[in-house]
């Protein structure tokens, strides 16, 4: 046993020198400090540490209980012990709940060692369980740290033995889950799997006892509690008792890859609307010129000219389409001036706002800090009314609301890295309606060239021009849509600090905020 370091608190000598001869007779190993007042007690507990206290009840002009109260505070685990010669029996009882150890008196002093062994091993023992508990916490924190790492990557490890499927915690917030609705057995698993990827997981599983020792990979895509789907991958090691392995979130890998996709055949199908656009525009010119010469006649009769007000309507609507198809595949040049989105909502509302049915409420909610971007105003205003027209297509007849909004966001390093580009503030202009909202079948090709929803009534280019004028101004447009509960678009452009342009008019009289002057 180490030396103790024993504080004694006591003003007679004699009595003083006695508790020193009798722990020397009883063989312990210690160090005394005796001290006589309060001075020298709470000089002594700043200069130095002690395994232990003992101290007298009655002391002139300070008391044993006044010594227990300084140490009740941050030295409220150092053993305190009386040795008074008189305490009694109820003293002795208060002195024990307000905090002291034991108590030995002084006729008595045969007590005193076991009682001081006793005290010491105690706190010893008391500190070694505050010690283990500390790391114990400090276990349980790291496994916290870890499993919230595991929960943000979205790795869940599992393990199938006797028919028993575990999952680990992670599982709950991958599949937005409570512990109790996880499953439990293969089956249970199955009808979280996709229909169509069933009978492959199934085969997964199947006759894993003739495979012992292999390891394979695969992906299948699981029901979460919304209703919606995550994509996973499975990593699966087959031992003679047991299999097991982890399964992930691959979603964000499987979206990159469509992107990718989508990149290079809208790149493709650039190149191929630009050519078509340059002869198809050559071709509608020429019947719009004929159509309007023939028109100079005037021994036309009404039939005549109702056939050719009808071909140069007609004309007049390829050569939309042709402009449609020269910006998507980005061959209308970019004239960028700094354009307030604000103005722009507020242009497309006072031009929608009487031409919709009466049973659509348009909204417009602006912030009040600018949202100024370097941008050309005639494209956006191009994007901005075609979403509009797409939200008014969707809301008939039943009818609804739509919200239009510009403003300033910031966009994480997630979303950003996911886009390409940087994180930081972003203006956006926003088109949100109230209505049926977009299966997920066809939300994956919205923004595909020739892909509708409208069957004849849509050319299955607006959305893909959309995306091309958020491309060119270094922006992107993302899609929020759930069956029941609306769709909103959102289109995101590097913020400019320059101050817009005064508005002006065009030609046709409409006034577009940033349209350089001249």
């Amino acid at each position: 046993m180490e030396k103790l370091r024993i504080l004694h608190l006591e003003d007679d000598s004699g009595d003083a020198e006695l508790v020193s001869l009798r722990l020397k007779e009883e063989g312990l190993l210690h160090e005394m400090r005796w001290v006589q007042g309060r001075e020298d007690f709470e000089s002594a507990l700043r200069e130095d540490e002690f395994d232990l206290v003992l101290a007298d009840y009655s002391l002139r002009g300070f008391s044993g209980l006044e010594a227990l109260g300084l140490i009740r505070g941050s030295l409220a685990n150092l053993p305190f012990i009386f040795v008074s010669g008189s305490i009694g029996e109820e003293r002795a009882i208060e002195c024990l709940k307000l905090g002291a150890r034991d108590y030995v008196l002084k006729d008595r002093l045969a007590r005193l060692v076991p009682v001081i062994l006793r005290a010491v091993e105690e706190t010893r023992s008391m500190k070694e369980k505050r010690r283990s508990q500390a790391a114990l916490e400090e276990a349980h924190q790291r496994q916290r740290i870890l499993l919230d790492a595991v929960c943000a990557a979205g790795v869940v490890p599992w393990a199938l033995q006797q028919g028993r499927l575990a999952l680990g915690d992670s599982a709950s917030h991958l599949l937005q889950l409570p512990a109790s609705s996880l499953p439990t057995t293969l089956e249970e698993l199955q009808l979280l799997v996709h229909p169509e990827d069933r009978a492959a997981v199934g085969l997964r599983f199947k006759n894993v006892q003739l495979q012992v020792g292999s390891a394979s990979l695969f992906e299948c895509r699981l029901r979460k509690a919304d209703g919606g789907y995550v994509w996973t991958r499975w990593t699966r090691t087959i031992s003679a008792s047991a299999l097991g392995g982890i399964f992930q979130d691959v979603g964000e890998q499987h979206r990159l890859h469509e992107q990718l996709l989508q990149g290079q055949k809208m790149a493709s199908l650039g190149v191929l609307a630009g050519r078509v656009a340059h002869d198809f525009n050559n071709i509608v010119q020429a019947i719009v010129g004929q159509s309007e010469v023939l028109a100079l006649n005037e021994d036309l009769g009404v039939a005549e000219r109702r056939g050719l007000g009808a071909i140069q309507r007609a004309g007049e609507r390829g050569i939309e389409l042709i402009r449609q198809l020269r910006t998507f595949a980005k061959g209308e040049a970019i004239h960028r001036w700094p354009t307030d989105l604000r103005d722009l909502v507020h242009e497309i509302g006072e031009l929608h706002a009487n031409a919709l049915a009466p049973n659509i409420r348009l909204e417009l909610d602006l912030s009040e800090e600018g949202a100024s971007v370097l941008g050309d105003p005639g494209q956006l205003h191009q994007v901005l009314s075609n979403l509009v027209v797409n939200a008014r297509d969707a809301l008939l007849p039943e009818g609804g609301r739509i919200t239009l909004r510009a403003g300033i966001a910031f966009v994480g390093e997630a979303q950003a890295t996911l886009q390409r580009q940087l994180p930081g503030e972003y203006a956006f202009l926003e088109v949100e309606d109230d209505g049926p909202g977009i299966p997920e079948g066809a939300a994956l090709h919205i923004f595909e060239p020739y892909f509708t929803t409208k069957g004849d009534r849509g050319t299955g280019l607006g959305l893909s021009v959309v995306c091309g004028i958020a491309e060119a101004h270094g922006g992107w447009i993302t899609c929020d849509s759930a069956l029941g509960k609306g769709t909103r678009f959102r289109l995101y452009l590097p913020r400019s600090l320059a101050p817009p342009e005064t508005p002006a008019s065009e030609p046709g009289g409409r006034r577009v905020s940033g349209t350089p002057p001249g």
